[in-house]
């Protein structure tokens, strides 16, 4: 069972073809295409490059936040309440650190390994199509 909840009750769903509806849906989906864009596979992704990318995703500054982190906003909501890592299985980025760009993907499989071009990857980027 979920450890928390009382955390996450309510949902809501938005009508089809109306993204305006689901403003913070569609920013977030374009900071994951900053990150991966239009025309890479995620079929090989694995849970713990999407962990990294969503570490850096919520641990950007954002002005709509007063110049805070949304990782930041939640951990002063549920302070002592929640372990962050344990439940959504991110960490906090230091805003100067954080990367919105293909290169996160890049040092993610160089660090584990896939720095050869010939050598097959769990994250295969294809070429961007226009």
């Amino acid at each position: 069972l979920f450890p928390y909840p009382t955390l996450f009750r309510s949902s809501y769903y938005c009508d089809p073809s109306s993204p305006f509806q689901k403003g913070v849906c569609e920013n977030t989906h374009s900071h994951i295409r900053r990150i991966l864009p239009k025309g890479t596979s995620f079929d090989d992704l694995d849970q713990e490059f999407c962990d990294l990318m969503f570490s850096h995703i919520n641990s950007m500054v954002r002005k709509k936040l007063n110049n805070h982190s949304a990782y930041d906003m939640f951990s002063s909501l549920y302070a002592g309440d929640l372990d962050i890592k344990e439940m959504l299985n991110i960490s906090r980025i230091d805003p100067k650190d954080v990367e919105l760009n293909p290169s996160l993907k890049r040092n993610y499989l160089a660090a584990h390994g896939f720095s050869s071009p010939s050598a097959p990857t769990p994250c295969d980027e294809a070429e961007p199509q226009d």
